[in-house]
């Protein structure tokens, strides 16, 4: 013991603790008792440790829950699927609003129109690299046009 008035406060009061502690340390570390083989834990990720998904297919096995219990249960599931549900509510209304969306839908549908010029192009169905260029100056005419209403 670091401070001697524990060790004395423990040998006097509490001596059939101190007598224990020495036998099980003895035990644990003596050299005719080896330790314990170790089994090394092996720790991994798992989506399903994160969100709970619920199984109603699936009985659990053991003693039979009384009836407080699991409706205990299905109020705190309900309660925790709403408030991930908000969640996801409130994070999809703040991208809407902060424009994100708007963003990759402009994004997405400039990526889809220059697919289907060069698809026509290969196709022949366009007359050389003009018309190509010309219906592009069209697009960016058109967003144009749909940005100075959206300022204003």
């Amino acid at each position: 013991m670091p401070d001697p008035l524990v060790q004395a406060l423990l040998s006097e009061s509490y001596s059939t603790l101190c007598t224990h502690s020495r036998r099980v340390y003895d035990l644990a570390f003596s050299e005719s008792h080896p330790a314990p083989p170790v089994v090394p834990h092996k720790t991994g990720f798992a989506f399903s440790s994160i969100i709970s998904i619920p199984r109603f297919w699936t009985h659990k096995a053991g003693i039979p829950e009384s009836l407080a219990v699991q409706e205990r249960d299905k109020r705190f599931a309900l309660l925790r699927w709403g408030f991930f549900g908000t969640a996801f509510v409130a994070l999809a209304t703040h991208f809407y609003f902060a424009g994100v969306v708007g963003f990759y839908k402009t994004l997405l549908g400039n990526v889809l129109v220059r697919v289907q010029l060069e698809r026509l192009a290969a196709n022949g169905a366009l007359e050389g690299e003009d018309e190509l260029e010309d219906l592009e100056d069209e697009r960016d005419e058109e967003e144009a046009e749909l940005d100075l209403e959206e300022e204003l």
